[in-house]
């Protein structure tokens, strides 16, 4: 199986509001994750599930969000307000650790599952305009009113929460509004309940508020208090939270830009089951885990962790679409001679040429030449052309040949033969015998012999 990256898709969450609770691996070995009360996750777990930052920046996470508690609430209390940018995120990671898994077949009862969960509340407190909704708030009083949650909000030599004369428990706790809510839940009880001997730090807020006898509630505390971002400080984007899927190969290390800025991703939304399948491929050298499917369907919220938060819940099923491997690499499909024709048809569309008058033209001519040249090659030396006939001499009578330019540089013209079929041109003295009419030619000769045709 390849390496499998899950990440909040908000940054400057702390780290343990994103909890991953249980995983089964494409072999069939299930492992529990810790809780949010703090139990532990088990051995199997812990070698097999990295959890860590997205540190991109290079910033100490854990003082600007948060590793566990006390929560840093002046840091993200900047961030809540837009004062403060960062881009810190929790992640956990499968596939790293531990001997690889191999995955034996694409069925989907085979596939690898995940179930992870993101604190809905304070998700709401840190990112959404006024705190908390409505359902986030039903769920959070219904923590505090549980009787046995009522020493840690109500008791104690230092009450996070006091009743007034005159008021009704009931009464206050329906009166606890998202400003209250989230400054008791997760900066005054969460981190007493969950911290060694927390009655002894001195590091942990001043939080504490009373209910007075004509209603409200009231800081009585020294602070510092969370406040929940307005309408205008809300960062770019939705408040709502959700998780970002990577894709990467085992043992590779991350490109420059971290987590982030891998290609192979899937976003989930929350309270959805989704079943995302992948190919591998390599492009170019480079493997990559291509998603080539992915399908999702909604689930019911519920509250899986007492008052330690209202969580989301995310079920993920990873398998291979194929065991297949596809490669992808350069292969030049325009050859040059594709190209020539291009240029040459851009340069008929501008100038008129064609093709033919290009290029087929001239190797018609250049055949053509070279025919000749090789025809005069193959005729005879002592071939004499003329307009009438052709005669042939022999070589065995010199002296034709020798008179043949007397007779040109005295200017008189040589006729081969008279006029054919009805007259000719009358022969000229020099041409002896010669009868001017009939398609014979006279014999010119001088002490020799000639034969005529």
């Amino acid at each position: 199986m390849p390496l499998v990256t899950v990440c909040s898709t908000q940054t400057g969450v702390p780290l343990r509001r994103l909890q991953f609770f249980s995983y089964r691996a494409a072999n069939g070995v299930t492992a529990a994750g810790p809780r949010p009360d703090g139990s532990p996750a088990s051995p199997a777990f812990e070698a097999a599930v990295d959890r860590f930052w997205d540190n991109p920046g290079g910033e100490d996470c854990g003082a600007v969000a948060g590793d566990f508690w006390p929560l840093p609430l002046g840091s993200l209390q900047a961030i809540a307000a837009g004062t403060r940018a960062t881009r810190c995120r929790p992640c956990f990671q499968t596939g790293g650790k531990g001997e690889p898994v191999v995955a034996e077949s694409t069925a989907f009862s085979r596939a690898a599952f995940m179930e992870l969960y993101t604190d809905h509340a304070f998700f709401q407190c840190m990112f959404r305009a006024g705190g908390v909704d409505a359902d986030g708030l039903e769920s959070m009083r219904a923590s505090v009113a549980d009787p046995a949650n009522t020493a840690e909000f109500f008791g104690g030599p230092t009450p996070v929460l006091t009743v007034g004369p005159g008021a009704t428990q009931a009464a206050a706790v329906a009166d606890l509004g998202s400003a209250e809510l989230c400054n008791v839940l997760y900066f005054a009880v969460l981190p007493r309940r969950l911290l060694d001997a927390a009655a002894n730090r001195t590091d942990l807020p001043a939080i504490a508020y009373t209910y007075g006898a004509d209603g409200g509630w009231a800081q009585a505390g020294d602070g510092p208090y969370f406040v929940s971002p307005t309408a205008e400080q809300v960062r770019v984007g939705s408040p709502e939270e959700g998780l970002q899927v990577f894709i990467s190969e085992r043992g590779r290390p991350l490109p420059p830009g971290g987590i982030t800025s891998l290609s192979d991703t899937a976003l989930l939304g929350p309270n959805s089951e989704a079943s995302l399948l992948f190919t591998r491929r390599r492009e170019f050298g480079r493997p990559r885990f291509a998603i080539s499917s992915i399908s999702s369907s909604n689930r019911l919220r519920v509250n899986i962790a007492d008052f330690n938060g209202y969580w989301l819940q995310y079920a993920l099923h990873l398998s291979y679409a194929s065991f297949v491997e596809e490669v992808v690499k350069d292969i030049h499909t325009y050859p040059v001679t594709q190209w020539l024709v291009d240029v040459a048809g851009y340069v008929g569309l501008f100038t008129g040429a064609s093709l033919f008058s290009i290029m087929v033209m001239p190797l018609l001519q250049l055949l053509r030449r070279r025919d000749r040249r090789e025809s005069l090659a193959a005729r005879p030396l002592d071939t004499l052309y003329s307009p009438y006939r052709t005669v042939r001499a022999s070589r065995a009578t010199p002296g034709v040949m020798g008179d043949l330019p007397s007779l040109v540089s005295q200017g008189l013209p040589l006729h081969i033969g008279g006029g054919g079929g009805g007259g000719g041109a009358p022969p000229h003295p020099a041409c002896r015998g010669g009868s001017g009419r009939g398609g014979a030619a006279a014999p010119l000769h001088r002490g020799g012999r000639v034969a005529a045709r």
